[in-house]
């Protein structure tokens, strides 16, 4: 795809109001139930045809059509199955379960869920069927039920005392005794939750005096929003567990009224983390996994994710968060930056992140995904000596400083149906005319989307090679 195309396109999708948020997170879910599928087909065959209907769903995201984006993952997943199943079934997987809230009190009042049509059906069953909903907020909760009548269609009830904490909400829409679907997302309970909501957000505005900004003060602040965000019906393309969420604002709460010097996030302190860095006069939001480093310093994996996507993308997204698990594997840690039409400065990303963590400065490893690919380009040519190896995928850049990149080995791929084919190879040209080490890689039958999922085993190997 031209470079110009690939700026409009980058345009058009990372505008927020292209489609309502609760679509964006539906297609999160199937995206990565899609994903979880493909990790388990081997069969060739069952996979092209998957990658045909995938191929549809990224064009189709191009031109901003996010229902039939939803029709064609739900597709892709069934041509993994190798299976067409009857209208009715079709039908009740065109379905979509919405919560009003994500996050409730545990002492009860009332929630509506709504179901409604995420896509159209061209083999529908007329008259439309009468089907049953059924859902259950936690393990030991009751099923309810309703049939469902003209879509779309609220239902409001009281909530039964649920157990503070994170759980899994399982549904299914079922013609008589016959199941049709079954899925399951995020939901969450906490005890006096909207005093525990108050008293964040009041600390989130004090720490928003505090100077100099720090990770902390930034993060409480944006995980306010985040749970304000559980409370409406609207949703990100990933889950938000709400509990944990609500636990860490109050442990940053607790830091802004205390001794500020005990910092809340430190090699002391591994896991996974949402965080917000300032990086010069920029703050930057962030997926952080940190692993446990008794001894040393370890490599960090910068992964920058696509146009139209968001920092959730390497962590629950791009092969179900294989970036992640591998990287655990290794001992290695993941940072993903929110990564916008601007710049990202992933050496600044990474010194502030030295500050606190056992990060080995001289082992930065970087992975990049379509506008992400491009990203990865510009910051390794603005510094090169700053990185051990980079892996743009499915994107192309300009080499502007390819003497300077010679102490820099690429790995450069894409998928054979990837409209980002002709960016990536030309990129690869560019690096060998300059004399730097460059691989290229071609992925058969893949597309623009899993070609990240596809890839990354073999982006670890190369990382791999160069690691001290």
């Amino acid at each position: 795809m031209r470079a110009w195309s690939l700026l409009v396109y980058s345009v058009l999708v990372s505008t927020p109001v292209v489609t309502a948020q609760g679509d964006r997170h539906e297609i999160g879910l199937r995206l990565r139930s899609f994903e979880r599928s493909l990790a388990e087909v081997e069969d060739l065959g069952r996979r092209d045809a998957a990658f045909v209907e995938l191929e549809r769903a990224v064009q189709a995201f191009f031109g901003l059509d996010m229902k039939r984006v939803a029709a064609s993952i739900d597709a892709a997943t069934l041509a993994l199955e190798g299976r067409a199943p009857p209208p009715v079934e079709r039908y009740a997987r065109s379905l979509q379960l919405r919560l009003g809230r994500r996050l409730v009190d545990a002492r009860g009042g009332k929630l509506s869920i709504e179901v409604r049509r995420l896509f159209e059906v061209e083999d529908a069953p007329a008259p439309t069927p009468e089907l049953t909903v059924a859902w259950r907020l936690h393990s030991e909760g009751r099923w309810s039920r309703r049939v469902v009548g003209e879509l779309p269609e609220v239902f409001e009830f009281d909530l039964e005392a649920l157990p503070a904490g994170d759980h899994v909400l399982r549904w299914s829409i079922a013609d008589g005794a016959r199941v049709l679907v079954e899925r399951e997302m995020a939901f969450a309970a906490a005890t006096d939750l909207d005093g525990r909501l108050a008293a964040v957000g009041a600390a989130a505005d004090a720490a928003k005096k505090i100077a100099p900004r720090s990770i902390e003060s930034l993060t409480l602040a944006s995980l306010k929003s985040l749970l304000r965000t559980t409370q409406r019906r609207t949703a990100y393309e990933t889950e938000l567990h709400g509990a944990a969420l609500l636990d860490e604002a109050e442990l940053l709460a607790r830091w802004v009224t205390s001794d500020r010097s005990a910092r809340v996030y430190g090699r002391e302190r591994p896991g996974s983390f949402r965080v917000r860095v300032p990086v010069g006069e920029r703050a930057v939001s962030c997926r952080l996994f940190a692993p446990d480093v008794a001894d040393g310093e370890r490599p960090i994996v910068v992964a920058l994710h696509g146009a139209g996507g968001s920092e959730n993308l390497f962590f629950d997204g791009y092969g179900d968060g294989l970036c992640v698990e591998l990287a655990r594997q290794r001992g290695w840690f993941v940072v993903a930056p929110r990564n916008g039409m601007g710049f990202v400065d992933c050496a600044g990303l990474v010194d502030a992140l030295s500050e606190r963590f056992s990060i080995a400065r001289g082992q930065v490893f970087v992975v990049g995904h379509s506008m992400g690919a491009m990203q990865a380009v510009s910051n390794v040519s603005r510094t090169p000596g700053r990185f051990r190896a980079v892996a743009p995928i499915a994107g192309g850049g300009r080499v502007t400083r390819g003497d300077e990149l010679m102490s820099v080995p690429f790995f450069v791929s894409a998928g054979a149906r990837d409209f980002g084919r002709s960016g990536a190879k030309g990129l690869h040209r560019q690096l060998m005319a300059a004399g730097v080490d460059s691989s290229w890689r071609l992925y058969p039958s893949v597309e623009h989307l899993a070609v990240v999922q596809v890839a990354l085993p073999d982006v670890f190997e190369f990382f791999d090679e160069h690691a001290r």
